[in-house]
């Protein structure tokens, strides 16, 4: 996960929108900041500590998907009453140190509101802040004895991970606002006890943007009750997120920007079929990894096709409504007929988590997309099973990932985690071979930041289009 430091709120007001709305909508982007690096040093030597750090972190977060999804099959859904639609975006900052590892943004929380920063986490469904008097916390906590709306239900709270680390406290409820965005008695992790490596950056929380299957605390998360009871303008957020430590990344509820990316959306259904029926992450079907020759990139190729500005959808539109661009950001294509275009995978059912840096795929994918790399090999074993490295000077083609007819490219400076060692001449990649279930694929803010991600929750799908932190590197690819 990459971290962001909180810097500016921005408040998006009287957003264009493609139809008349009844109601005012306001929308607020989240500045977001980056947190641990997985490259060290000016020459960027691959920080194994770090990448092995997260590793466990994915392998405990996804560890009983089945569990889950029939655990939440079985409860009684939650009705809601609706109310008066707002929307917001918030600004999040990127943390760099040679590679962008996550982004984390503010919340405040209480009342009168006391200020947090969290880790904005679509791969998970609960607002867990630790407590004034939790042991071994960091960060912001938040004094519950200064709020008047504070309320312990005294349920135990716990997650737990293979090695140890976890956190503990009991299910909360409290009045939480995000990019001026508020939902009052949202139910919480208050924690009071944090072991081993459960959070180990510079934000104090974490805000999950997941479905209500996959809440530990059983309550319907902060998004999904924002979208189903018609707070937001539009039931939707999106993710900008800049690269090498740049400015601008960002969170935007109920909106869109049309300034963080060029071309048309493309959207994608979510696809519970991986999870047993029963939606507990942002994941869609994708046809597989694929890798091109150094031929097949570059940039000036034309976006990517599509329903062109459907963003705004029957929700009523906003400034993404206008999505056909032109211009220096667009991303090339890789047409999928075009013969240096190979699948190097089977299927895969790809979740979209920002919440995680790298790119996390069944080891027989991982397997597969290395022998197509001219010169990769698996890591040596320090480094740790799933690796793989490959030349540093090799021309490195296109890797991507396919979703419909198209594959999106992953930049080849993201992609590269850097020196195996410190001057080695074998570079370490950045999809790492990990079994978490069936075909999940955890594909994290590697992919990301090359894609500008559109969560919608009205229509259950996942849209992207080019991003613009890709204008001065090589251009990612669709197809």
């Amino acid at each position: 996960m990459l971290a962001l430091t909180a810097s500016s709120i921005l408040l998006l007001s009287s957003l264009a929108s493609a139809k008349p709305v009844p109601q005012k909508r306001n929308s607020v982007a989240i500045q977001l900041r980056p947190r641990v690096n997985y490259a060290v040093g000016a020459t960027k030597v691959f920080n194994r500590n770090a990448v092995q750090q997260e590793r466990k972190y994915v392998r405990n977060k996804y560890a009983n998907v089945n569990d889950k999804a029939s655990a939440a099959a079985a409860a009684a859904a939650t009705i809601i009453k609706r109310a008066p639609a707002t929307s917001g975006a918030d600004a999040l900052t990127d943390e760099f140190d040679t590679i962008d590892e996550f982004y984390y943004g503010p919340l405040s929380i209480g009342t009168p509101p006391q200020s947090s920063t969290v880790d904005f986490d679509t791969g998970s469904s609960d607002l867990v802040i630790p407590l004034s008097n939790c042991k071994g916390c960091a960060g912001e906590l938040f004094n519950a004895k200064k709020s008047t709306t504070f309320k312990d239900t005294k349920k135990p709270f716990n997650i737990t991970y293979e090695d140890q680390s976890g956190a503990a406290g009991t299910v909360c409820t409290e009045t939480v606002t995000v990019a001026g965005v508020t939902v009052k008695g949202l139910s919480f992790g208050g924690v009071t006890t944090e072991a081993g490596n459960f959070n180990h950056g510079p934000n104090a929380g974490l805000l999950g943007l997941g479905f209500e299957g996959n809440s530990e605390a059983g309550a319907t998360p902060f998004f999904e009750t924002l979208a189903s009871t018609n707070k937001l303008a539009l039931p939707v957020f999106s993710f900008y997120m800049s690269r090498d430590g740049g400015s601008g990344s960002e969170l935007c509820f109920g909106c869109i920007n049309s300034a963080k990316y060029a071309g048309d959306i493309e959207y994608y259904p979510l696809d519970p079929s991986a999870t047993n029926g029963t939606q507990l992450y942002w994941n869609i079907a994708s046809t597989g990894l694929f890798y091109g020759s150094s031929t097949t990139g570059g940039s000036g190729g034309n976006g990517s096709g599509g329903d062109g500005g459907d963003d705004g959808g029957d929700d009523g539109g906003d400034d993404g409504g206008d999505a056909k661009k032109t211009g220096s950001h667009r991303q090339s294509l890789i047409k999928s007929d075009t013969p240096a275009s190979r699948a190097a995978s089977s299927a895969l059912a790809a979740v979209i988590d920002s919440g995680t840096t790298l790119i996390y795929v069944p080891v027989a994918s991982a397997k597969a997309l290395y022998a197509k790399i001219p010169g990769a090999k698996a890591a040596p074993a320090d480094i740790g099973a799933g690796f793989y490295t490959y030349p540093c000077s090799a021309n490195l083609g296109t890797v991507s990932i396919g979703f419909g007819s198209k594959q999106y490219a992953i930049n080849p400076s993201d992609f590269n985690l850097g020196q195996a060692t410190n001057g080695s001449t074998e570079c370490v990649g950045g999809i790492i071979g990990e079994d978490v279930g069936g075909n999940l694929a955890i594909v994290g803010d590697e992919f990301i930041k090359n894609w500008y991600s559109v969560f919608d929750y009205g229509k259950r799908q996942v849209g992207f289009a080019p991003s613009i932190a890709t204008k001065d590197s090589k251009a990612p690819a669709s197809s």
